[in-house]
């Protein structure tokens, strides 16, 4: 059964998500670099490691943090990375 949607409501719901989703990313990078000093996400060179990072996210982040939801706030930070590496050179 296909359900009708009001696209107002339903376009304000997903603005609503990716905000939400986006404020929680926002505040795992600033964690993970107060806390650790990482750097390097948009350094072309760490592709390779930023996708094995994502993966291994993926699979066994919510095993190390407990938590789905920060598995997948990290899993779409490695996205974004990536994302943002989409049109450098490929080593």
């Amino acid at each position: 059964m296909i359900k009708s949607y009001d696209f107002q409501s339903e376009q304000q719901a997903l603005n609503a998500l990716v905000d939400a989703f986006a404020k929680e990313m926002k505040a795992a990078l600033q964690l993970s670099y107060e806390r650790d000093g990482k750097v390097g996400w948009d350094n072309h060179t760490e592709r390779e490691f930023l996708i094995e990072e994502l993966a291994w996210q993926f699979k066994y982040g919510t095993k190390e943090y407990g938590s789905r939801s920060i598995n997948y706030v990290h899993v779409a930070n490695f996205a974004a990375f990536l994302w943002n590496l989409k049109d450098e050179p490929q080593s």
